[in-house]
């Protein structure tokens, strides 16, 4: 009898485990599935998604996740990847290295996840960066542009599908030496995180190729509302122009002050890098920077990208969601050119000369950095005499062998 007992208390603990597992399987507030496919299925191929849902950067995070469930949902018609559904599966990581691991973590673990896109924090991809072998899981990058991601020390697992700041710092170059405009001294200001510093160094190199001045410089933390002392700085010591670099809501935070500081007014241009669409609600013309994808432009794929982005979402794709719907197309199109899903079969084939078709048009990846090589932009804030909207147009192209002179020329 005591035997019996015994059997019956463990198949009593066995049921209150599998009722426990069974409610930590849930979604969290800041995580879910973009789509109802079955987890776990032997037909689903997962992917997952990590970026910034809810901080300064949640627009970015935003688009680029409805542009990469965009790319899931057309292969998903197309009868999905070596026969497997694609589900799509995010988390919110909060701008934040430690965050970003512990949902990485969860989603390789717990989901089944073997490739992830991320990050909107290049700090927060390169903490990734050295778990991805371990876990044998591939990343590829749909805002991060700190060119640190893609060293070839740091980069196994991590292929890039949106520019970097070698790419940006290029074609800003290009624009001030090529586009009608000259500069002798000028006001640096960058985001205080890996990203910014990283991306104001190549500032710097910009200016010292030009043989400019750099009359000011100073870093702002992350997250920043206020740029009053800033704009008064930048005032103080009139430079020609201040070169930007900050994203999200830090650049239209700082392009709003800009506007009521009236600080273009006195004659010092405006820069920033990357220049964004959210940026248009600041509602300043006049500023420039590089845009990296618009959905203006003409290619066939690129059409039907925005037609069906579009119809889905209800705005037209913003440039990062331009790139990340590019970093999906990477990881499709060598999974059929490799038909296969193993890691180590994927990393040959995307560093064999890879190139794919993208809604910039056909484009190759650099073996060594894992970089995906474009073309680049310099677009302008314009406001409509007629109806008062803000739009961008494109004032100078970078072409791919200048853009990216620094693979090309190795």
């Amino acid at each position: 009898m005591r035997f019996f007992h015994r059997r019956g208390w463990l198949v009593s603990l066995v049921v209150v485990m599998a009722l426990l597992l069974a409610g930590c399987g849930g979604s969290t507030s800041t995580g879910g599935q973009a789509n109802d496919a079955d987890k776990g299925s032997g037909d689903t191929l997962k992917v997952g998604f990590l970026g910034d849902l809810s901080g300064p950067y949640a627009d970015m995070g935003k688009e680029s996740l409805d542009a990469i469930q965009t790319a899931v949902n057309e292969i998903n018609e197309q009868g999905g990847l070596l026969g497997k559904k694609v589900e799509l599966v995010y988390e919110d990581d909060e701008l934040k290295p430690d965050i970003a691991l512990r949902k990485a973590e969860k989603m390789v673990l717990d989901q089944g996840v073997k490739f992830l896109f991320g990050n909107t924090s290049s700090a927060a991809a390169l903490a990734l960066e050295e778990k991805l072998p371990q876990w044998g899981v591939l990343m590829f990058g749909y805002v991060t542009k700190s060119v640190k991601v893609t060293a070839p020390e740091v980069n196994e697992n991590f292929f890039r599908a949106c520019h970097n700041d070698d790419q940006d710092k290029a074609a800003i170059e290009d624009y001030l030496k090529r586009g009608g405009v000259k500069y002798q001294n000028y006001y640096l200001v960058g985001a205080d995180y890996e990203w910014g510093h990283d991306m104001v160094e190549q500032l710097e190199n910009i200016v010292k190729n030009l043989n400019g001045n750099i009359v000011g410089k100073e870093f702002t933390p992350l997250g920043s509302t206020e740029f009053g002392t800033v704009i008064t700085n930048i005032r103080s010591k009139k430079p020609d122009v201040v070169l930007a670099a900050l994203g999200g809501t830090d650049q239209v935070n700082f392009l709003k002050q800009v506007e009521s500081f009236g600080l273009m007014k006195d004659g010092i241009d405006v820069i920033v890098t990357p220049l964004m669409n959210i940026s248009l609600k600041a509602e300043v013309a006049g500023v420039r920077g590089p845009l990296n994808y618009h959905y203006s432009i003409d290619t066939p794929l690129n059409k039907n990208f925005v037609e069906r982005f579009e119809k889905e979402h209800g705005y037209k794709p913003p440039n990062f969601g331009g790139e990340a719907y590019n970093a999906a197309l990477m990881l499709f199109e060598a999974i059929k050119k490799s038909q296969s899903t193993d890691v180590e079969t994927l990393k040959k084939t995307l560093e064999d000369n890879f190139e794919f078709e993208t809604n910039l048009g056909r484009l190759k990846i650099d073996p060594e950095t894992h970089q995906l090589m474009h073309p680049n932009y310099i677009f302008e804030t314009v406001k409509d005499p007629a109806t008062g909207k803000m739009d961008l147009k494109l004032v100078h192209t970078t072409p791919i062998e200048v853009a990216n002179a620094v693979y090309l020329n190795k």
